[in-house]
């Protein structure tokens, strides 16, 4: 199959981590759980030059989950 290159989503607005992640909770068990875990254990200030959901983003990405999601 042959799909054609997404393109315009860089035009998207940002959504806090939370709202971005709303639509998939009906398939990740505990999913509001890590979201919140990982904005938790993100600093006021990341010092990777990213926005605080940015980077919660990236380690909520870099979570070892447990059970069946692993």
């Amino acid at each position: 199959m042959d799909l054609p290159p997404i393109v315009g989503y860089a035009a998207e607005q940002l959504l806090p981590l939370p709202d971005a992640c709303a639509p998939l909770t009906h398939i990740l068990h505990n999913l509001s759980t890590y979201v919140q875990m990982a904005l938790d254990e993100t600093p006021q200030t990341p010092p990777d030059g990213l926005t605080i959901d940015e980077s919660a983003a990236v380690r909520l990405y870099t979570i070892e989950w447990d059970g069946p999601h692993r």
